[in-house]
């Protein structure tokens, strides 16, 4: 066999080796091969900016949807369409066709991979792609696709032969997607493009607004961050929602960064723009940003209040329990059980259930002398403080320290249902959000209502106050010594709602009883039914001004709790547990059947009561008197000539042995003729 014949039997055996591989190597090797070029039948609805990396990308994405048998391939076509992409964007130096993915490197054609073929184009393997690099996967597939865009680190590509069909003519051209959702990525090749820089990242529009705070009819001057020019942005899209939830603009900006309009409701308004990508829809693959305004009424915006606004001194200076309307176990509450050290604890309502709060709960109110007062958590420096001194309603209300700021003085005014308590910082009201009291609801300042929401009682604390001691007496008015506490009716005639009032005598005596932590309990010594706020079966009234006092029997209600507190001249204060509210002389006046009422504190005479120690023991007749008389009724008992009513008896048996008898009528002779 001569030269020539063994050159062309070299030539068959490669030939035939070559068939063999392709007989025997998977299917999956041979589905990115670039030997077909089916760019004529491409669609032309793309433009050429001269810039590689983005013209590559902007004929691709004008083939979305397309399939592989209305391009003409009859092979696995992946890197056929890179190729005709790159043909059509001017890029086949940088892309030259031939060169499967699925091959490795080799030092002669046609056994180029196609990253091989790349490289030795100019380009080179990069960690971070960008836009027009492309990503090659060749593990359990075999594919390859051009990077579209990188959002917020996810890397999204467009490829062809893709769309998960298994066939060549109908897999078609997906569109953009993320690389994680195909496969493992085994590298990032960068082509050397002819012509233009690497297309830049779109940016997250960010918004920002001209100021900070609008009320309504401001104009309201809107921009965001712009991405880069050349940057693979289509256009802006804006979304403008009242808070009404209509829409103020909803579109596309084009490539617009501001927009202006003029708020006309009170409340949030929402704002979110999206950075559009080329090839993609509104929201799919956008960077996005949302904003949200708030937009004041006139009515929102508070003002300082000067010295003449302030209510001047309504209450004496103390420690107390602030309860609320609502409810007459809801308390103003310091979250925890510790004293607050640091500033920014949130003030809120609180159940007590059936007992009062703890020592954590003690506010010091202290008159200020300029119509304003402090309030100060007990034993420390923290007070009941507005947020930031806002002058904004719906503003929290706080604990902070102390200091010389206005969102720290509080104007308490009386009122029909309790005491309102007003901010100096911006004149607004304390105030129980959305007025519906449970644990845990929160306390801010809102424009005054007159509602139960936005009233409070100041009721003293425990402490160890006893002024005067156990026994029976007779309650009289400061405000004449010859008026006393009375029952509506004669002995005998008392019962549960009978009305309390003042006569002309001391007709009727009370024994008073300490029960603790500074509470006493008054009883009508005749009937033994105490002298109580009458609650009636309404929780939310327990505050209001000039409610009833009555009889009634003894129970465990606070209406039947008083504090007995010394004033200044001599005489006493009642005050009750159920409300804060003092024992008053009904509108002020004294005179016989004058109605007896709870009042808030008005520090009058009215307000003011003595106690005048009745000695009982012998008192058979219930005169108020241990005379002769009842000396002969004890007598006319004994000798079996009358009967004593179980009330007579009980003053007749001096000895309190329970048996009334000689020895008794001895001791009431002795007591009255010695």
């Amino acid at each position: 066999m001569n030269t020539k014949q063994r050159s062309l039997k070299g030539i068959f055996m490669a030939l035939v080796m070559i068939f063999s591989l392709f007989g025997v190597m998977p299917k999956s090797s041979l589905i990115a091969e670039a030997t077909q070029s089916r760019k004529d039948n491409f669609s032309k609805n793309y433009i050429l900016t001269g810039n590689g990396a983005q013209d590559i990308l902007n004929v691709a994405f004008a083939q979305v949807g397309k399939k592989g048998s209305e391009f003409g391939y009859t092979e696995s076509w992946c890197a056929n369409f890179v190729s005709d992409c790159a043909d059509l964007a001017g890029q086949s130096a940088a892309i030259p066709r031939n060169g499967a993915v699925s091959h490795e490197y080799t030092s002669s054609e046609p056994w180029y991979g196609l990253k091989q073929t790349v490289l030795n184009a100019g380009g080179y393997v990069v960690s971070s792609p960008q836009p027009g690099d492309l990503v090659i996967w060749k593990n359990s597939i075999s594919h390859v696709e051009i990077v579209s865009k990188v959002s917020n680190g996810v890397v999204y590509s467009i490829g062809g032969n893709n769309g998960g069909t298994g066939n060549p003519k109908t897999n078609y051209v997906a569109g953009e997607r993320k690389v994680s959702s195909i496969g493992s990525v085994t590298c990032y090749v960068r082509p050397k493009y002819i012509g233009g820089t690497p297309t830049p990242d779109l940016v997250t529009p960010t918004i920002s607004t001209d100021k900070s705070s609008y009320n309504i009819g401001d104009t309201v001057n809107l921009s965001w961050a712009a991405s880069p020019a050349g940057s693979n942005l289509s256009h802006y899209w804006l979304n403008l929602i009242a808070p009404d939830g209509t829409y103020v603009y909803g579109g596309t900006m084009n490539k617009n960064t501001s927009y202006s309009f003029t708020v006309s409701q009170s409340g949030d308004y929402s704002i979110t723009t999206y950075a559009t990508p080329i090839g993609s829809k509104d929201g799919e693959g956008s960077l996005t940003d949302t904003k949200i305004i708030n937009v004041l009424n006139p009515d929102d915006i508070g003002h300082i209040m000067s010295e003449s606004e302030g209510a001047g001194q309504t209450i004496p200076d103390g420690d107390y329990w602030i309860y609320n309307g609502l409810n007459m176990y809801y308390f103003l509450d310091i979250p925890g059980t510790e004293k607050i050290t640091e500033t920014g604890a949130n003030i809120q309502m609180w159940c007590d259930s059936e007992n009062m709060p703890t020592e954590n709960d003690v506010w010091t109110i202290t008159y200020c002398n300029n119509g304003f007062y402090k309030i100060r958590q007990r034993g420390t420096n923290m007070c009941l403080d507005v947020s930031d001194a806002s002058i904004y309603r719906g503003s929290n209300v706080q604990l902070c320290n102390e200091n010389s700021s206005y969102a720290q003085q509080w104007s308490i005014t009386r009122t029909q249902h309790g005491y309102t308590l007003q901010s100096r910082c911006n004149a607004f009201y304390l105030d129980v959000y959305n007025a519906e009291v449970s644990s845990g609801t929160n306390v801010q300042v809102w424009t005054g209502n007159d509602e139960k929401c936005q009233s409070f009682s100041f009721i003293p604390c425990d402490s160890n106050e006893r002024p005067i001691e156990d026994g029976v007496y007779d309650i009289q008015t400061a405000c004449n010594s010859n008026y006393y506490l009375d029952v509506s009716g004669g002995r005998g005639e008392y019962k549960n709602d009978t009305n309390v009032q003042i006569w002309e005598e001391a007709t009727d005596q009370y024994r008073v009883e300490y029960v603790g932590n500074g509470w006493y309990k008054i009883y009508e010594e005749s009937s033994g039914l105490a002298v109580e706020v009458n609650n009636g079966d309404e929780q939310r009234c327990f505050m209001d001004n000039q409610r009833n006092v009555q009889l009634y029997e003894n129970n465990t209600g606070r209406g039947q709790l008083w504090r007995i507190r010394e004033t200044s001249d001599g005489h006493y204060f009642l005050i009750s547990k159920l409300s804060g509210c003092y024992l008053d002389l009904l509108d002020g006046k004294c005179s016989i059947g004058q109605n007896v009422s709870q009042v808030y504190y008005l520090g009058g005479n009215p307000q003011k009561w003595n106690f005048i120690k009745v000695d009982t023991e012998g008192d058979i007749n219930r005169d108020n008197h241990v005379t002769v008389s009842d000396s002969v009724i004890l007598q006319k008992y004994i000798l079996g000539i009358q009967t004593l009513t179980q009330e007579q008896a009980k003053f007749a048996d001096l000895t309190q042995d329970g048996i009334v008898n000689i020895f008794d009528l001895s001791i009431l002779k002795h007591k009255l003729f010695t």
